[in-house]
């Protein structure tokens, strides 16, 4: 026994998928955004106006001031990759 489709055809439980991924605010963000790693050097997380830079013990974090501040690891942000919306600091 299955579950029917719109079409009245039977379709097995094992081929119906579970619900879809859930993405967290900062994976959403990464998507949006066009968050990827740097072809050209000089345009990097590093230099751009909306990076914000702490020590935190024995690490340093980065972090995205668009994206927000928070003290999760999972938005730390890689130096070396750049979104489309990048602004060269001054």
């Amino acid at each position: 026994m299955g579950q029917l489709d719109i079409f009245n055809n039977e379709i097995p439980l094992n081929k119906i998928t579970s619900k879809p991924k859930v993405l967290s605010k900062y994976q959403r963000w990464k998507m949006i955004n066009n968050y990827r790693k740097s072809s050209d050097k000089s345009q990097i997380c590093k230099t751009c106006e909306y990076h914000i830079s702490g020590k935190y013990r024995t690490k340093f974090l980065h972090k995205c001031n668009l994206l927000g501040l928070s003290h999760s690891s999972a938005t730390d942000i890689k130096v070396f990759n750049v979104c489309d919306l990048f602004i060269k600091e001054f």
